[in-house]
């Protein structure tokens, strides 16, 4: 199972696939005064709600998007 996240300026993009089946795709905005607490937070809860945790994933990939 992969989970993509990218954390663009607007929105951080989270994304599951396994065996090349998309799980789910979720979207949180991106707010300049959250900490990097209030993310964790953020990422845990969609993870909970499709009962997901970190073992269960073989590939987790980080990509950050920068709008110059």
């Amino acid at each position: 199972m992969i989970l993509a996240l990218d954390i663009g300026n607007t929105n951080i993009v989270i994304g599951c696939s396994d065996n090349g089946k998309i799980r789910f795709i979720e979207r949180l905005s991106t707010v300049h005064t959250k900490t990097e607490l209030e993310y964790a937070l953020d990422i845990k809860t969609v993870l909970d709600l499709y009962e997901l945790k970190e073992s269960d994933f073989d590939y987790i990939s980080l990509m950050e998007s920068f709008g110059f």
